[in-house]
């Protein structure tokens, strides 16, 4: 209850998590997640430090994009959009990670967490002084891009965060709505108000 994650999720789904997860001892320099692998689960720090390290090119060098403690997470991207996982996290000292199987994570914290909003609701939200938050890679290169939508690709979300208002209320898109999910994640675990477009610009093309 400590963590910003954990403060819109019902007992009842904290509660079923944990009786379905196992706390792991982990070791200085212990790698937990490599970049390129599949994803099967999702890790809370209890106790230690990590680093996580990306690579935005293939051919550079991986980049230090965050460091971790207790209370934090991480493993979520590669569960909500089934994609390899874009990053390696690396123990930096000696701790005890929380081991959530996929299963688990998405029965338990992604319903509690992620709030899908239809076109129509969506629009209602924007009009009444929401925001909407881009989160395709290539959105200055698509020829559709919402008005007025803030520009912020997921692979560089956890970054530039700190440019948004953390008062005001954002509406996540994507083309089909995947990656939406995760950012709507990502700002809701960090105590944004965020929520994601349902089917994502295909679905409003279809409304």
């Amino acid at each position: 209850r400590e963590s910003p994650l954990f403060k819109d999720v019902p007992e009842a789904n904290i509660s079923g998590m944990l009786a379905a997860s196992r706390a792991v001892p982990v070791r200085a320099s212990d790698v937990v997640v490599m970049e390129g692998n599949e994803g099967e689960t999702y890790f809370i720090i209890l106790e230690g430090k990590a680093t996580v390290h990306r690579r935005y090119n293939k051919d550079e060098l991986p980049k230090l994009v965050a460091e971790l403690g207790p209370g934090q997470s991480f493993g979520e991207e590669a569960l909500l959009s089934n994609v390899a996982r874009n990053a390696t996290v690396r123990m930096v000292t000696d701790g005890v990670l929380l081991s959530v199987p996929k299963h688990v994570f998405l029965s338990y914290l992604m319903t509690s967490l992620v709030t899908w909003l239809s076109p129509v609701d969506a629009q209602c939200r924007i009009d009444a002084g929401a925001r909407w938050v881009d989160v395709r890679d290539d959105a200055d290169e698509q020829e559709r891009v919402l008005p007025d939508a803030i520009f912020v690709p997921l692979r560089f979300l956890r970054e530039r965060l700190h440019e948004l208002d953390a008062k005001g209320e954002y509406i996540c898109y994507c083309a089909r709505g995947r990656f939406s999910a995760t950012a709507a994640f990502l700002m809701r675990q960090l105590g944004y108000n965020a929520s994601a477009l349902q089917g994502g610009l295909q679905g409003l093309e279809t409304t």
